[in-house]
């Protein structure tokens, strides 16, 4: 695959990607105004997450997922990305979307 249809795939999918977030932020708040623990609403992202990611993950390279570089890193880094989805969902209850989204990106 050349550079420019590279280019393209990666844009599509970023795209896609982000056309996606409002959604799950909605079904997010949605879950929240519900009673929902946000404990609950992070689990279950994770885990949807997942149930998608694992075949890619297994029709690629399983290997280079099984053993990863700097361990301590990464378990370093998937628990700021839960503590940062955790701060992001508790403040969709409280701050309209758009402000807890400038400040997500911030």
């Amino acid at each position: 695959m050349n550079s420019a249809a590279q280019r393209r795939k990666g844009i599509a999918l970023f795209v896609a990607a982000w056309a996606i977030v409002p959604v799950i932020d909605a079904c997010a708040t949605i879950l929240g105004t519900l009673g929902y623990s946000i404990w609950m609403i992070v689990w279950a992202w994770f885990a949807v997450s997942l149930m998608f990611l694992m075949p890619l993950m297994m029709m690629k390279n399983w290997v280079a997922f099984a053993q990863p570089p700097h361990l301590p890193l990464q378990v370093l880094q998937a628990l700021l990305l839960v503590a940062a989805t955790l701060g992001f969902y508790a403040r969709l209850k409280t701050l309209p979307k758009a402000d807890a989204l400038a400040i997500y990106f911030v």
